[in-house]
Order: C-alpha cells, then sequence, then structure tokens
C-alpha cells in the first residue's frame, strides 16, 4: 500500500468509488502484472486530482 496524505482520505474513498460506479477502475483481488500505483493531488478549486504512477507499466512497453 502506498501512503497518502490523511486528510484527503475520505475524498479519495468517494473518488475511487465513483471511478469504480463509472467503470474506470475495477478492484482486483489477485496478482497482477499490470498495477500501478497512485497518488493525489489537490486542485485549485479544492477537489482531489487521482495521479497514476505508470513506472512498472511503461517497463513492459515495446519502444
Amino acid at each position: 500500500p502506498r501512503k497518502f496524505a490523511i486528510h484527503v482520505k475520505e475524498q479519495l474513498k468517494e473518488e475511487l468509488d465513483k471511478m469504480t460506479t463509472q467503470g474506470v477502475i475495477r478492484k482486483v483481488t489477485e496478482h497482477s502484472d499490470w498495477c500501478s500505483s497512485i497518488t493525489t493531488a489537490i486542485k485549485a478549486n479544492g477537489s482531489l486530482r487521482v495521479c497514476l504512477n505508470p513506472r512498472r507499466l511503461n517497463k513492459s512497453l515495446k519502444r
């Protein structure tokens, strides 16, 4: 599990729930080589931005 700012915990949960409902993401219960870590940023309007770190995915891409 990645660390994140505790003060955005509820906002992050709401955003992830919304993204799950919209079909953007899904919960993974088994091992996957395609998982990427996330981080968060607060937008100027105060809403939460969920950012993806695709470092492991990038290593697997053919260039």
